[in-house]
């Protein structure tokens, strides 16, 4: 999770930020957006296994799978992007 925060994904590392309280809200979107990413991913892949490389590591990790995904949706189906999360319901009391 650390090297998709970093230099494999969001480039955190290039903020620059010292002030605490602008650098804790940009590591909560960075965990939503990660959150986001998985989701995205394990919707996309279901039951099937991640594809591995002729040496066995994994072609890409699950974050990537999910953050090329939410790309994809983004730039051809921007409506469908946000269908993987379930809908919240308020309960009235």
């Amino acid at each position: 999770m650390f090297a998709e925060a970093k230099t494999k994904g969001f480039n955190l590392e290039d903020t620059r930020l010292s002030i605490a309280k602008k650098l804790s809200l940009l590591l909560g979107l960075v965990a939503l957006a990660m959150a986001w990413a998985a989701k995205t991913a394990s919707a996309k892949l279901g039951n099937r296994k991640r594809p591995r490389k002729s040496h066995g590591r994994y072609a890409k990790s699950i974050f990537r799978i999910g953050l090329d995904e939410i790309r994809r949706l983004l730039r051809t189906e921007p409506e469908n992007a946000f269908s993987h999360w379930p809908k919240i319901r308020q309960k009235i009391a």
